[in-house]
């Protein structure tokens, strides 16, 4: 297999997790604000770490975008 294809592969993948990464983070926030045991340090910390995955999946798509560009 060669390099350039190895590197697509690999960054699709990144792609993939990040989405999954995010999809998760958003369901457990929701679930958690349903059920109502969000307190407000709870609520700043899974906004934290939604925003770094929301960031992720940003990065990873341009990344993606700008490997197929280079290819």
């Amino acid at each position: 297999m060669k390099e350039k294809t190895f590197s697509k592969i690999m960054n699709g993948y990144m792609v993939v997790l990040a989405v999954l990464m995010l999809l998760c983070m958003t369901i457990f926030l929701g679930y958690h604000s349903v059920a109502g045991n969000l307190n407000l340090f709870t609520f700043a910390a899974f906004s934290a770490m939604w925003y770094l995955s929301f960031k992720f999946v940003c990065w990873s798509i341009a990344d993606y975008k700008s490997e197929a560009s280079n290819s």
